[in-house]
């Protein structure tokens, strides 16, 4: 495995990843802090896109230890994992889903973080929201993922989805039904975090409340 592949697509690479986002965003607390003193603030955004990051690899641990329960298959295919893999890592194919929701979810996590901040950059003429209010929508996401996952699956599992996937045999329905699964909570996540970039630009424009530096 070259070093390209193992940063990109191993759990050691994304642990090096995390670490160096972590870092790089320290060290811009720290500037900020240096430069602004206690009226630096940037420290706060950064925390935020932790928290969206958490909250999105959550969403998917639970959700891949779900999926991989129905069809571990959908993992040893469709995610082009190895057969003999899930004997060598430690949980056995529950390792290998774990792995793969990690890897795939902390960069949807940060770009859902920065939309939503972006919704509530700094303006001359609206207020910003609260960041317990910011905190909460973070759930958006996460919740209509669940609910569009949940639907999409079932659907498939019950050949509601037939007329656009095409009919799934008997052995290949639990493949199928996290197929459709995942491709769910994909559009869920969008829905979600879209709800909320329209939820904060319209609290943006209603009376006046300060946001106040707590969270």
């Amino acid at each position: 495995m070259t070093w390209w592949r193992w940063l990109w697509f191993s759990d050691g690479g994304l642990a090096c990843r995390i670490a160096l986002g972590v870092g790089f965003l320290v060290a811009l607390a720290i500037i900020d802090y240096r430069r602004n003193g206690r009226q630096a603030d940037r420290w706060r955004e950064y925390l935020f896109l932790a928290g969206a990051v958490a909250v999105a690899m959550l969403y998917a641990l639970a959700n891949d230890m779900v999926t991989v329960t129905i069809s571990p298959e959908y993992f040893l295919n469709h995610e082009n994992l190895e057969w003999q893999d899930r004997f060598s890592r430690p949980g056995g194919m529950y390792g290998l889903a774990a792995g793969v929701a990690l890897r795939a979810s902390w960069s949807a996590g940060l770009m859902i973080g920065v939309v939503l901040l972006v919704a509530n950059n700094p303006s001359p003429r609206f207020p910003r929201i609260a960041w317990r209010r910011m905190y909460r929508l973070l759930g958006l996401p996460a919740g209509t993922a669940a609910v569009t996952a949940a639907g999409a699956g079932g659907l498939r599992w019950l050949g509601g989805l037939d007329w656009l996937l095409g009919p799934a045999s008997l052995a290949m329905r639990p493949f199928e039904t996290v197929y459709a699964v995942h491709a769910g909570a994909y559009l869920g996540g969008l829905l979600g975090t879209l709800a909320a970039v329209i939820y904060i630009l319209h609290a943006r424009r209603g009376p006046f409340k300060p946001a106040g530096n707590s969270i």
